[in-house]
């Protein structure tokens, strides 16, 4: 059985060394009086205050979920008012935005700690990897039928089959695939 891997992507982890890098961007960020950070994951207020502390510029974090996340950024792009600065969601967001043209090309050199496969090319990198795995009873599903992407479980053969166990703890659900979910909501 293959896992399907959701790569998560945080260009965030990588601001405070970023900065130091490109005095200029510091000096902008200063005389914008802060940096604003988009994502879909918690606990990121001890790394907010250090960011301010260590650039002297105000690090300020907005939690959007995955399932509102490429609305609310193309929303604001396409309207030339993307508040953020730095954007992490997982991989398939991240593609979508960079071709729609949303991301900027920036080489951070905290991203030389990373393994090269993790630096799609300067606009995405990499920090780390969740697991998802798929499980399936093999009695009820023929291996040919076993899905191989995340995408495919959007077929309609499979809505009022699939279960996801804590799913609101565990990951949220795109809308694509909120049919196949009965009850849920992402």
């Amino acid at each position: 059985m293959k896992k399907f891997i959701v790569l998560l992507l945080v260009i965030f982890f990588m601001v405070p060394y970023a900065y130091s890098a490109d005095q200029t961007l510091v000096e902008k960020a200063k005389a914008e009086g802060k940096v604003s950070f988009y994502a879909n994951i918690t606990a990121i207020q001890p790394i907010m205050q250090a960011f301010t502390k260590d650039k002297g510029v105000k690090g300020e974090y907005t939690r959007i979920s995955t399932s509102k996340f490429l609305a609310t950024v193309l929303t604001e792009y396409q309207a030339g008012k993307l508040i953020a600065d730095v954007l992490q969601s997982p991989l398939p967001i991240m593609e979508l935005l960079k071709d729609k043209g949303v991301l900027t090309a920036y080489k951070s050199p905290a991203a030389a700690i990373y393994p090269e496969w993790t630096r799609k090319d300067d606009k995405i990198q990499i920090f780390g990897i969740e697991y998802v795995a798929l499980i399936y009873n093999k009695d009820l599903v023929k291996p040919k039928d076993v899905p191989k992407r995340y995408e495919d479980l959007t077929d309609p053969k499979w809505k009022g089959k699939i279960a996801n166990g804590r799913e609101r703890l565990l990951w949220p659900i795109p809308p694509a695939m909120q049919p196949l979910f009965p009850g849920s909501s992402g």
